[in-house]
């Protein structure tokens, strides 16, 4: 005999999840991915940019205005200012020059340029003194503009940021691959073994996962499933028993139930005769009256017939 368990299919679980894991799992991963990285970009892209402005394009004009301070000594010390003016060409060469003055010691302009449609942004305007021998000359004045470092700076961040973005796509693939091997397809594995168990099949062993939570988890439900195989097992043999056992005393009382049976109908048998028994004696009670009359006229007839022919005997024998 087998014992099976049937459940009702309102309460019997479902073939497969309405919601999968996988999503929620990986939305989750990526976010704990995405943000810090975010972040991070954010954080570095703004000091990028303030290191672009505060040190980088500070770092040039400050470069240009000590190379207009050493060039421009001699023309001074010389009063001859003109010999100055290739330098200062070469200087305004680079575009983030927007203006440069050049002023005596009493604050008379000597040389002077001015870009014409600079544009807008911030600027950074560098002083210099121009000395010879402890003697102040002159100064010089020049005026950056950082657009040109921001937009190298912007420039890094986009690569920065694309280098970022390649590393997350990556990290999202290992992960999402890492997650399929390591979490999911042994939660599918594990859901498949329990509907077998849940179908009845007691027999077939869990599958081996690696040594981690998964693999405890599949290693208690195979011994679950072994103890409840065992269970099964030891309540089939006392059903077995217990139905043996019924049978047997089914078939005694059968066999009571027939031998009662037969009494019953000896009984009857019995009682039938009993009372045929009693008919009979009172026919006979009653027959026997007249036929005692009958039989006692009768000898009585039997008696007189032989006496007379008795004496018709006698009669004859004497004539």
């Amino acid at each position: 005999m087998t014992i099976r368990q049937t459940l009702d299919p309102a309460q019997a679980p479902a073939a497969a999840p309405r919601k999968s894991l996988r999503r929620p799992l990986f939305v989750v991963l990526l976010l704990a991915l995405l943000i810090p990285a975010a972040v991070a970009t954010l954080i570095l892209l703004s000091l990028n940019l303030q290191k672009a402005v505060e040190v980088n394009a500070r770092a040039r004009a400050e470069q240009f205005a000590d190379l207009l301070k050493a060039g421009l000594v001699l023309p001074l010390w010389n009063v001859a200012i003109d010999t100055g003016r290739p330098l200062v060409s070469a200087v305004v060469a680079d575009p983030s020059i927007v203006s440069v003055e050049v002023h005596d010691a009493d604050g008379e302009s000597l040389l002077s340029f001015q870009r014409p449609n600079p544009g807008r942004g911030d600027r950074i305007v560098i002083t210099r003194s121009i000395d010879k021998d402890g003697e102040q000359l002159g100064q010089v004045s020049l005026s950056y503009a950082t657009n040109s470092a921001q937009a190298e700076a912007w420039s890094s961040a986009w690569a920065l940021a694309g280098v970022v973005g390649c590393q997350l796509v990556a990290s999202s693939l290992l992960i999402g691959l890492w997650l399929h091997r390591r979490v999911l397809k042994p939660l599918s594995r594990l859901g498949k073994s329990a509907a077998e168990i849940s179908a009845g099949d007691l027999h077939t062993a869990l599958p081996q996962l690696r040594h981690d939570e998964f693999g405890v988890l599949s290693r208690q439900l195979d011994f679950m499933r072994a103890s409840l195989a065992h269970s099964v097992e030891k309540l089939e043999e006392r059903v077995n028993a217990r139905t043996a056992e019924v049978r047997q005393a089914h078939a005694e009382l059968q066999g009571a139930m027939d031998h009662l049976r037969q009494t019953q109908e000896r009984l009857i048998q019995t009682e039938k005769l009993a009372s045929l028994g009693s008919l009979v004696a009172g026919v006979a009670h009653e027959l026997n009256t007249p036929i005692g009359n009958g039989v006692l006229v009768l000898s009585t007839m039997a008696d007189q017939s032989r006496a007379f022919k008795r004496h018709m005997a006698q009669g004859l024998t004497r004539t």
